[in-house]
């Protein structure tokens, strides 16, 4: 989960956005070590998983406020 927050940090808010929520759902084991992706979906959806439409070890939705919000 700390990665995908932090893909998403270097990624959709570097533009002067900030994270206010983050909600993951775990959806079966990842078996360290392994190599798995990042992948984004519609609305603000992330996915980690072995490929692109594949299936995900998380799934998680989240939203942003500009940092000047408080």
């Amino acid at each position: 989960m700390a990665r995908a927050i932090e893909g998403l940090n270097q990624t959709r808010l570097a533009n002067g956005k900030s994270l206010s929520v983050f909600d993951a759902q775990f959806t079966r084991p990842l078996v360290l070590p392994a190599k798995v992706g990042l992948y984004e979906g519609d609305d603000n959806t992330l996915y980690v998983g072995d490929a692109p439409g594949g299936p995900a070890y998380m799934v998680a939705t989240y939203e942003t406020r500009d940092a000047t919000q408080h």
